[in-house]
């Protein structure tokens, strides 16, 4: 493999390791994101994120033959990713399947009228399920990176 090579398959599974580490930091503040029930910018904004962060789940591969010295980033991500499920999880019972608005879920404060009204949009609907799926690709690949190396994989 040429020096060249190495060089863009360190650095795309670096950068994959800091989008999903950026993923989970911002996920962890959405809940105490000011959230307005008429506008969906703050569950439009993580989607959007969340869709960049399967791509950067999917250059973290890329790195697998050093995974030795990469491994180490999942050591950050994977606690914060395992509190995010935490925080989506309501998320996904009570928007996706019970039909609530996200901003009356993830904490806005009880009494704030029309917070457990309706989804405004489809977008309120999907945002949980992609953020688990989304959570469970980085979490595949930090499960990846942490097998021994005589399991290792076949570019």
């Amino acid at each position: 493999m040429r020096p060249a090579e190495i060089f863009l398959r360190v650095g795309a599974g670096f950068g994959g390791w800091m989008i999903g580490f950026g993923y989970a930091v911002v996920i962890a503040v959405v809940p105490r994101a000011e959230c307005r029930v008429d506008s969906d910018e703050l569950w439009l904004g993580t989607f959007v994120f969340g869709l960049l962060a399967i791509v950067g789940a999917g250059t973290i591969g890329a790195a697998l033959r050093w995974r030795d010295s990469l491994k180490w980033l999942a050591c950050a991500v994977v606690p914060l990713l395992l509190y995010d499920a935490i925080v989506i999880l309501p998320a996904l019972t009570e928007t996706t399947f019970s039909g609530h608005s996200l901003c009356g879920v993830l904490g806005v404060p009880k009494g704030v009228p029309g917070t457990v009204a309706e989804p405004t949009s489809g977008l309120q609907t999907a945002w949980a399920p992609l953020q688990f799926m989304t959570i469970i690709a980085i979490v595949v690949q930090s499960l990846r990176f942490w097998r021994s190396p005589a399991a290792r994989d076949v570019d």
